[in-house]
């Protein structure tokens, strides 16, 4: 069949209606895992990090909540067998001191007692945890006389309180009360509190996955980014064009586009109920992650994921190449073997291992538009690194060892390990940082000593400088350190196995290193 070159890889309105799918965020299993007392007091790095992050513990906290929890599941359990009908509930607690223990309720005051015998606080309260839910349950069944009604936000078991919360917006303390009173819920049991904030479902930003145009037409999301949305082709929308989720909802518009000459937009997701995610759908149920943007050499299998036909992979021709699409040239496209369809247009391409490349521009394509039913088919695609130059953004990934991705930050107290677990770079709570080796020797470090308790960091910037700053002022950072590889947009950091820390370019070049191997 005679292949025909596109201008566009965009996917035509279409006469019939599309079908919304919902992309819900974070779909958790409803299968609850027991601990048992078996299970190895260890946790992954990255759940390390953002307990750190999210929760403010220090490794030393960390290994004491996870005994702490894993007892927990256990004397609940016991408690639970124990008080009977006077059990009000179980609940982890933590101190000023920040560290967890259990909590048990119960309404006997007799039970107090048995805080030795459980190894855990025994606290007096007035409602079981029976009745507790029999007031919630008396409010879900009365779920229907607030159909359609935004201001009763939500309602739960409040253990701690010892009370069944209703959520409510700010004007709506007594509609609340209303809906309690007509429930038949006992009111000693329920208290209401006002929100400002109201629930809102969230979706997930996914690379490959589609989304759609005010005249119909649709494309795919490129590699979502930090600051909110995601890359795409330029193509597929002029500035300010809307853009929907493929379940209907709104994510926002073309904050920038340029077709021809270069074929790269960025869609910005004003919608915040979007999470851009550093991932790209594989089409199998699963998503590949995003680890970096590292440009794969010509030769190397590149993969591609998009909304028409799905994940597919091929081998990288060229680099660098001009493509007429139909009288509008375009520069620079990366061209693969990696098949596509119109509607993939803007989709990912990604390295197996989670490199980053860009976003689908076009290709040779048949009459029924597209080249996956070719034996050698010839796609072209947008490399990333100058649509996130051209807009100042950065690229959402995810945590990995061994690197610091442009854009991303070493806090104070937090460590980079290589991923042979042998050599560690630390960000010290005092400013410096720090290589050791496996024996933990220092090999390498810069910075000056400083104030403790203060965010000090290692940051690799968008521009490719890798910096120590630290702070006598918590909002005045003074740089004290810096690698001078700044005007390399793209530049990372890689604490590599062997010891040698250095920052190459987003193709690869070497641009510094602490030449520590072997040390």
């Amino acid at each position: 069949m005679r292949k025909r070159l596109i201008e566009r890889n965009i996917f035509p309105p279409a006469n019939t209606s599309l079908v919304a799918a919902c992309i819900l965020l974070a779909a958790l299993s409803s299968n609850a895992i027991a601990a048992t007392d078996d299970r190895p007091n260890m946790i992954t790095p990255e759940m390390r990090r953002a307990m750190k992050r999210d929760l403010h513990m220090d490794s030393a906290q960390i290994p004491r909540y996870i005994d702490t929890e894993r007892q927990s599941v256990r004397k609940q359990e016991d408690a639970r067998r124990l008080f009977g009908n006077a059990y009000a509930g179980s609940w982890m607690e933590r101190d000023s001191n920040g560290e967890f223990k259990l909590v048990v309720g119960a309404t006997d005051v007799a039970f107090a007692a048995k805080a030795p015998t459980l190894g855990a606080e025994v606290r007096h309260v007035r409602h079981s945890l029976a009745q507790l839910e029999t007031s919630m349950s008396q409010l879900n069944r009365r779920r229907a006389s607030i159909a359609g009604r935004k201001e009763i936000y939500s309602w739960r078991v409040d253990l701690p309180s010892n009370t069944v919360v209703v959520t409510a917006a700010a004007n709506a303390t007594a509609a609340a009360i209303d809906f309690v009173a007509a429930s038949g819920a006992d009111p000693q049991t329920v208290r209401v509190e006002t929100s400002t904030l109201r629930p809102q479902l969230a979706y997930n930003l996914i690379g490959g996955d589609r989304y759609t145009l005010p005249n119909g037409g649709w494309c795919s999301i490129g590699l979502p980014v930090t600051q909110g949305g995601f890359v795409t082709a330029g193509h597929c929308g002029t500035l300010n064009t809307a853009v929907t989720g493929s379940n209907g909802v709104a994510i926002g518009s073309f904050a920038g586009s340029t077709f021809p000459g270069s074929d790269l937009a960025w869609v910005r997701a004003t919608n915040t109920n979007w999470i851009s995610q550093p991932w790209v759908a594989n089409y199998v149920g699963g998503v590949v992650s995003v680890i970096g943007g590292l440009e794969a050499p010509v030769g190397a299998v590149t993969c591609r994921s998009g909304a028409r036909t799905g994940y597919r992979c091929g081998i990288i021709g060229a680099r660098n190449v001009t493509v007429n699409y139909g009288g509008s040239l375009v520069y620079g496209l990366t061209q693969s073997s990696a098949c596509l369809g119109q509607g993939d247009s803007g989709g990912s391409f990604i390295t197996p291992g989670g490199e980053a490349q860009g976003v689908a521009s076009g290709g040779a394509l048949n009459a029924n538009g597209e080249n996956c039913s070719i034996a050698s088919p010839v796609s072209f695609h947008q490399p990333l690194q100058p649509i996130l130059n051209a807009y100042g953004l950065t690229l959402s990934t995810v945590a990995s060892c061994g690197r610091l991705n442009p854009g991303n930050m070493l806090t104070a107290g937090n460590s980079i390990l290589a991923c042979n677990g042998r050599y560690r770079l630390y960000m010290g709570t005092t400013g410096r940082l720090t290589l050791y080796n496996p024996a933990g020797a220092v090999i390498w470090s810069r910075g000056v000593s400083a104030l403790v308790g203060m965010p000090h960091r290692a940051s690799m910037g968008r521009d490719g400088d890798l910096t120590v700053s630290v702070f006598n002022n918590p909002k005045i950072p003074q740089v004290r350190w810096s690698s001078g590889t700044g005007g390399h947009p793209g530049a990372l950091l890689l604490v590599q196995g062997d010891g040698n820390m250095i920052i190459i370019s987003h193709q690869g070049q070497l641009l510094w290193a602490s030449n520590t191997a072997g040390l």
